[in-house]
This record gives structure tokens, sequence and C-alpha cells, in this order.
């Protein structure tokens, strides 16, 4: 009886807090002061990867967001948020990783009729190559065009030519590897050289393409370490994001900056929706 009595009271004194304490009851439908940048790859309605979501399920992601009061906000508003700018209640940024053509032919007229701005990582080496296998890519003409039709398209990097996995028995992403070629290894030197090498031909390569977004990156297979992310950081990149699940907020790394996948076909809109509300940052009321 006692027992009962006490997980009553403790009850009690729950609910008689949370009362005291609305925005901490408020907070499961809704956030301030933080970001769910959400996470794509491809789009298309015959294939079935873990990383590929249907149209019609695209669609029906966004115009569920949309109908919860989700506010989707712009890379240059994330930026702003992140320089100490506010950002509208339940904010929401859009990404899409390697830079699939599929992005523009089948995912933009839909963020075009919502008015989601978004922004696209793309492997800047795809443009100087006549690619005939695999999923086609954006090309530098489309990505031109692209812009040139609609603000609420952007493009960043996810490096020039590191999205591969070194072949020397490691599988690391070719981002933190020490490649092996003949028998010798890379030295300190040398892997430093490759990856400067690389982030500027991508940089350079975006300035003439999107000069705005030129210091937005997605790291390949989201991985990096401490050294490459003081090559990143030198570089000249500014914005770094990872595919650490969570959200964003005002005193997040700006270039370790989590993110949320949406772009698995398992994911419904109102799983979606959970997945959000589950990673909001929880602050202390005033």
């Amino acid at each position: 009886m006692k027992r009962a009595t006490g997980g009553i009271l403790a009850v009690l004194l729950i609910l008689s807090f949370l009362l005291s304490h609305p925005d901490l009851i408020r907070a499961k439908s809704t956030y301030s002061g933080q970001v769910a940048v959400l996470m794509y790859h491809h789009i298309a309605d015959d294939n079935t990867s873990s990383s590929t979501i249907t149209t019609r399920l695209f669609r029906e992601q966004i115009a569920y967001l949309k109908k919860q009061g989700y506010r989707f906000i712009s890379i240059e508003e994330f930026k702003a948020f992140l320089g100490g700018a506010s950002v509208p209640d339940k904010a929401v940024l859009v990404t899409f990783d390697d830079g699939y053509e599929s992005y523009y032919r089948l995912g933009l007229p839909i963020m075009k009729e919502y008015e989601v701005p978004s922004i696209n990582f793309i492997i800047t080496s795809h443009l100087r190559q006549k690619r005939t296998t695999g999923i086609p890519a954006l090309s530098a003409e489309t990505i031109r065009t692209m812009l040139a039709e609609t603000l609420l398209a952007k493009v960043g990097s996810h490096s020039d030519d590191l999205h591969r996995q070194a072949d020397n028995g490691t599988g690391k992403p070719l981002l933190v590897a020490r490649l092996t070629v003949d028998g010798h290894t890379e030295t300190d030197s040398e892997y430093e050289a490759r990856i400067r090498n690389d982030l500027t031909t991508s940089r350079d390569t975006l300035k003439e393409l999107s000069p705005e977004t030129s210091d937005v990156m997605a790291y390949p297979y989201g991985v990096y370490d401490k050294k490459s992310l003081k090559l990143i950081k030198e570089s000249g990149i500014r914005y770094g994001f990872t595919i650490a699940p969570g959200m964003v907020t005002a005193s997040s790394n700006p270039l370790t900056l989590p993110r949320i996948n949406a772009g698995s076909p398992d994911i419904s809109p109102d799983k979606l929706d959970k997945l959000i509300r589950n990673r909001v940052v929880f602050t202390a009321v005033p």
C-alpha cells in the first residue's frame, strides 16, 4: 500500500511540474532556437536502395512536415543562425548528398511547389567526367541552368574526388586514409598535400558555379578526423556536415554539424516527424 501511495505521489509531482512549466509540454510538438537538417541522397521510382526514396514518398514527407508547421529555411538563413541570428520555430534545412541528377529532375519540382530551399553537395570531379554507368550525376551545364532558374537550389562540396574508399585493405574513406601504392604508404606531408589539393580543386570549381556556398561541405561518408578537420578549416570551408544524428543549435561546431537521415524508403512522413522531435534539444526554462 505504501509503495502504491508513493507511486501516486510521484506521478502527481511530475504532473505538477509539467503544468508549471508549459514550455516543456509544448516542446513535444514544437521547438525553437535549433534546426533539423535533413539528409537525402537519391530520388527514383525504380530503385529500392537504402538511400533512395520515391517521388511519392518525398512529396508526402514535405507535405506532411509543412502541414505540421515546420518552416523550411535556406542555407543562407542557416549560416546566419550559426552567426547569431534567429530562425523560425520548427526550422528545417534540406540537404542532398552526391549531386545526383534526380535532385533536379524529380526533387526540385516538388520543392518548388512547396517553396522549400535546399542544397546539394556535389562531387566536383564528376563535372569533368563523362559517366556512362551508375546513377547519372548533375552536369555543370545543368547546375548553371538550375541555379539560374531558382533561388531555392544551391550546391556545396562533397569533395572533388574523395568519395571513395582506400583499396589498401583498410576500407577507410579517402579523406582520412593513408594511401599505399607499390608498397609505399603516404607520409603525413604527402597525405596533407593530397587532401589540400582535393579541397582546393573542389572550392575553385564551386566558386565558378556558386561562390556564396563554396565554403559549405558534407564529408564523404560523413567521416572525418582531427587531422582532416584541420585541413578542411585551412582550405576555407566554414560549414561542415556529418551524418551524426542530432539537431543543430547556436552552440554547435560549424565544422561538425549533425543531420537527420530522411532519405530511406522506410521513413514515412509521421516517422520523420517523430525522428525530428526525438532529437530536439531541451533547454532549461528561464
